[in-house]
């Protein structure tokens, strides 16, 4: 499943600094716990409060989870946008 179309994808901003670039897109990813079964305690960047959450991942979900809220804020310390 694909979050974001090709038309959203910001080609002057990815060019410009690629690494700022890969963090907004993993910390923009929503929430997601994923379809296998897994019950593992994950953080995630949540964009609307510009904080780092805890929430059970599954596995096989996206980007956005960190085993750790710090590894969550060295990530997405870019905060709320």
């Amino acid at each position: 499943q694909c979050h974001q179309s090709i038309e959203n994808i910001d080609y002057k901003n990815m060019l410009d600094n690629p690494e700022r670039w890969i963090q907004e897109t993993i910390c923009s990813l929503p929430r997601e716990t994923g379809r296998c079964r897994r019950s593992l305690r994950r953080f995630y960047f949540n964009i609307e409060t510009g904080q780092c959450e805890i929430f059970l991942y599954g596995g096989c979900g996206n980007d956005n989870n960190f085993h750790s809220v710090i590894e969550c804020l060295q990530m997405c310390r870019f905060g709320k946008k």
